[in-house]
């Protein structure tokens, strides 16, 4: 833990826990245990205190661990903030060299979101992997206002899910009519 306060990656032993996309209980090489908190990143709740269990949450934590299950070596660090306010250690989680952040905002199942962080670096690279999930609609950003400044927004896939459906009705009606019209 110490080499951690002091900016070094660490080891991670091995993951004891997924709570959801982004955080998870690690022992390490020292034989500490510690609930991480990624850096930078924001999925959606499995346990949610009002919301309950929100929309891609369940399939961001099972991301989170297919890749750190088939990952050979796993390395904390950390930036400007160490604890968040739960007692979690907040870190850039690299499985095999590789930002696990970054896999997570690419795929769709995360947001950017940082607080103190000082890493420009990493948080420009962040939002251009965001900008292109958001273009392809995956996951997270397939339904309109689901991800919000705010955190996420279940109502909206609800709401997206009916106005959808409201359209292909509107376009059955019209082909009705169209053949109705026309014999």
């Amino acid at each position: 833990m110490k080499d951690f306060i002091s900016h070094k990656k660490v080891k991670v032993r091995r993951v004891l826990r997924f709570y959801d996309g982004e955080t998870i209980r690690v022992e390490l090489m020292d034989g500490s245990q510690v609930n991480v908190r990624f850096l930078l990143v924001d999925t959606p709740e499995l346990y949610h205190p009002v919301k309950g269990s929100q929309p891609f949450a369940r399939a961001a934590q099972a991301f989170t661990k297919r890749i750190l299950i088939n990952s050979e070596e796993i390395r904390i660090s950390r930036d400007q903030e160490i604890w968040d306010h739960h007692g979690r250690l907040l870190a850039y989680v690299y499985c095999d060299g590789k930002l696990i952040q970054e896999n997570l905002v690419e795929s769709g199942y995360a947001r950017v979101y940082h607080t103190k962080n000082k890493d420009k670096k990493k948080i420009k690279r962040l939002y251009d992997l965001q900008e292109k999930a958001k273009k392809r609609r995956k996951n997270i950003w397939k339904f309109c206002h689901y991800v919000g400044f705010d955190g996420f927004h279940p109502e909206a896939v609800g709401r997206n899910r009916a106005i959808g459906m409201v359209r292909r009705l509107m376009k059955v009606n019209k082909l009705f009519e169209s053949l109705k019209s026309s014999s």
